[in-house]
């Protein structure tokens, strides 16, 4: 089951959703995509996250971990 949330952020619109992430063309693995303003910017693998229960930082922390600078 995915799970899906939108925040508002120093970003813009910050879109995180848990999914299946294809590795290699033949294998899926556990992760979470970043969508910032409708574009999907990074997937993460091997990364569980309580999506509904991060505050407004904890997303923007998120997003710079993972997301290049030149990206936002």
């Amino acid at each position: 089951m995915s799970m899906e949330k939108t925040f508002e952020t120093i970003y813009g619109k910050v879109t995180l959703r848990t999914a299946m992430i294809d590795t290699d063309g033949t294998n899926l693995s556990e992760g979470i995509e970043i969508k910032v303003n409708g574009k999907l910017q990074a997937e993460v693998l091997g990364t569980y996250i309580h999506i509904d229960d991060m505050t407004q930082e904890e997303v923007e922390s998120f997003v710079e971990e993972h997301v290049s600078e030149e990206e936002l």
